[in-house]
């Protein structure tokens, strides 16, 4: 399975295929001829489409399952970051990410990091309680 990211113009400050700014302007990045599907949801804060609507673009307000899926990105961000930055040179990862390399990263990304967020209970509820609203 290849994945193709996507060609339009991101979001400068994440550049995640997830944040595009201008769905309509090719990404500069690059030099590649190239089709994809159009998704909205996909959409930066600063999109055009949002200009006097920022209600409709998902946040914690109006999304607030979303929470546990904001708290990964922004744990694999500051992952990104620090690897750029040398910082995880004591765990043996760095900038250059070889095959070897890969487990290091599972262990240091899901044993040390993911695992202090107990993402366990953003998904845990009493259902007793929530059939109650319900009957």
């Amino acid at each position: 399975m290849r994945y193709f990211i996507s060609i339009q113009y991101l979001y400068n400050v994440f550049n995640s295929s997830y944040a595009i700014s201008d769905h309509p302007k090719l990404n500069p990045l690059f030099d590649i001829l190239s089709t994809t599907d159009l998704v909205y949801n996909h959409a930066a804060k600063a999109c055009g489409l949002f200009r006097g609507h920022t209600e409709a673009a998902y946040n914690l307000i109006n999304s607030p399952h979303f929470k546990s899926a904001i708290v990964l990105d922004s744990i694999l961000i500051q992952f990104t970051q620090d690897a750029n930055e040398n910082k995880l040179l004591s765990k043996r990862i760095t900038l250059e990410i070889k095959e070897h390399h890969l487990q290091l990263i599972r262990h240091y990304l899901l044993d040390e990091l993911i695992s202090k967020y107990r993402f366990s209970g953003f998904y845990i509820c009493d259902i007793d309680s929530i059939i109650q609203i319900f009957y």
